[in-house]
């Protein structure tokens, strides 16, 4: 049996290492570009009882280099009849869980407050012990849910 010259060898070696080192980078970019992508992190979210629901209060932080809004509030996949009370650097608002758009700039924290009740329009029946997910929606398109417990 022959062996191969040492130029094809050498060809051969080079050339699966550049098919590597693209791969690798090809990887790398993606994982910076979905990680650059994030633009809000949830800090906290609690509740308590309030009547006949539940008093929710969700405080979020704009992590991203941009500026971004919040567009909805999802219960469980749902857009409900919910109000929901904006507290941030830009004063309070109200807008419909559907037709949100307070804004935050890059570093920004703002308080998102709503309650939650049973609604059959809805078909949403909540009970105390029982797990939320509450999503919110940014601008940029993401969607960022916390899951709660309600006491």
């Amino acid at each position: 049996m022959r062996a191969l010259s040492p130029l094809i060898a050498t060809v051969i070696l080079v050339s699966v290492a550049i098919a590597v080192s693209m791969a690798f980078a090809l990887w790398a970019s993606n994982i910076v570009s979905v990680e650059s992508n994030r633009d809000l992190e949830i800090i906290s979210s609690y509740n308590e009882p309030a009547g006949d629901g539940w008093s929710v209060t969700v405080i979020v932080k704009n992590i991203g280099t941009r500026s971004t809004s919040i567009t909805r509030v999802m219960i469980n996949h749902r857009v409900c009849d919910i109000i929901v009370e904006f507290d941030g650097p830009r004063g309070r608002a109200s807008y419909p869980a559907g037709e949100a758009g307070y804004y935050l700039a890059p570093g920004e924290q703002a308080v998102l407050k709503f309650k939650l009740k049973s609604q059959e329009s809805c078909n949403m029946f909540f009970t105390p012990g029982q797990m939320v997910e509450i999503t919110i929606l940014t601008s940029t398109g993401m969607e960022y849910p916390q899951s709660i417990q309600l006491r």
